[in-house]
């Protein structure tokens, strides 16, 4: 049920997690933002991706090897995982350097820690933060196959994100002007293309999209009140 503002009343028992899908600048962090309002708490798949890029840009070593430990299992996964963030920074040196956004070291760091590390290293860590919050969580950040194969497994609803080409190119160069179009062929752009979703969402215009999430969140609602 829903209260008066439309927000998730707090006595509905086992409300779905959600994971959100879709090509940069397809509205995926607004439509987050759109089920934090409702009573998600918004997590990320890239969150210790993003910190260790971070660490990496500004060279805090022991900062890094702090959250390689919290993310590894065991010392084998770390050692493999310190050797690829050592070689990746050295490689993405210039671009760390670089005072922008260093996104090509976050993909490929993203890509060769699943490669070298282990498949599922990044969906552990969120699930594992998922056990402390209360509610249900929604993600932003849905990327791999893996991993949304772990989260279907444990009982969340998949979303994706299609945007107009029209309207997707205006944003991405309001948004990233100097972007290399280039590196929106990755491999992390495009490994869901064809996954099948339990919804998927027309995200073009702000007013239609928050019409369609709320049909799922209401149908969602319903299937989940027995």
């Amino acid at each position: 049920m829903t209260g008066g503002d439309g927000a998730i009343s707090s006595t509905v028992p086992h409300y779905p997690s959600v994971g959100i899908s879709g090509w940069i600048c397809s509205g995926k962090t607004t439509a987050a933002a759109w089920f934090c309002a409702r009573g998600f708490t918004v997590l990320s798949l890239a969150a210790p991706i993003k910190v260790l890029g971070e660490a990496a840009r500004c060279q805090q070593w022991d900062y890094a090897e702090h959250w390689l430990r919290l993310l590894c299992s065991d010392e084998g996964d770390f050692s493999r995982a310190a050797r690829a963030y050592s070689r990746l920074a050295g490689e993405y040196e210039e671009e760390l350097a670089s005072g922008v956004k260093p996104r090509e070291f976050l993909q490929e760091l993203g890509g060769v820690f699943r490669e070298e590390v282990h498949p599922e290293v990044w969906v552990d860590f969120l699930l594992s933060q998922v056990a402390a919050c209360e509610g249900p969580v929604v993600v932003d950040d849905l990327r791999c196959p893996t991993e949304a194969e772990r989260m279907r497994a444990a009982g969340w609803r998949l979303l994706r994100l299609q945007v107009g080409n029209v309207e997707w190119l205006r944003r991405i160069g309001h948004c990233y002007p100097n972007m290399d179009m280039k590196r929106l062929q990755h491999y992390s752009e495009h490994a869901l293309d064809d996954w099948e979703f339990d919804c998927v969402v027309d995200s073009s215009e702000w007013v239609g999209m928050a019409r369609q999430l709320q049909r799922f969140l209401a149908a969602d609602l319903v299937s989940n009140q027995y």
